[in-house]
């Protein structure tokens, strides 16, 4: 049980490294769409194997949150220095990222609430990675149809996390 446990700490930390291997290999948009990839499977999969074998935990909930904050942090800011992104995007995205963290964070740990993602974060997060998408197949189109939705989305994620932590 526990072997399996630090698997699934495993899986969940390799989307850092997934980050960061998309940052290095910006210019190959074939490696970074593999990179996107795996790090979109591993978020689905660590999770969803943990409920599935009754091994999921409130610190394992918690490393999922703190990883995807890191990795969509560290993302935004590289796309930002390193392509021509839109100056609304990074700061909405950058403080939903913030304030979400917080909401998780502080709020959850103190009243020792077990958090699980709302759909509104899931479709967020989906959201932002086709938008990242289009930023690495230079198809700007995609990335400015997707925003409207990546803030309609991310609004209502934090409003749904602050409603139930708010309690």
């Amino acid at each position: 049980m526990d072997r399996a446990k630090g698997l699934l700490v495993g899986v969940t930390i390799s989307r850092i490294l997934f980050t960061v291997l998309i940052i290095v290999f910006y210019k190959n948009v074939g490696m970074v769409l593999l990179f996107i990839a795996l790090a979109l499977i591993s978020d689905f999969a660590d999770g969803r194997v943990a409920r599935k074998y009754g091994i999921s935990s409130t610190w394992g909930g918690a490393l999922d949150g703190v990883v995807d904050k890191i990795c969509v942090l560290l993302l935004v800011i590289a796309f930002f220095s390193i392509r021509d992104v839109s100056y609304i995007f990074f700061p909405v995205i950058f403080f939903r990222e913030i304030l979400q963290g917080i909401a998780l964070g502080f709020v959850g740990a103190k009243k020792k609430l077990d958090y699980q993602a709302n759909w509104h974060s899931k479709i967020t997060t989906n959201l932002q990675a086709l938008a990242m998408f289009g930023l690495v197949l230079d198809f700007a189109l995609l990335f400015y149809v997707l925003l409207p939705f990546v803030f309609i989305f991310g609004g209502l994620s934090v409003y749904g996390y602050w409603k139930v932590f708010g309690r």
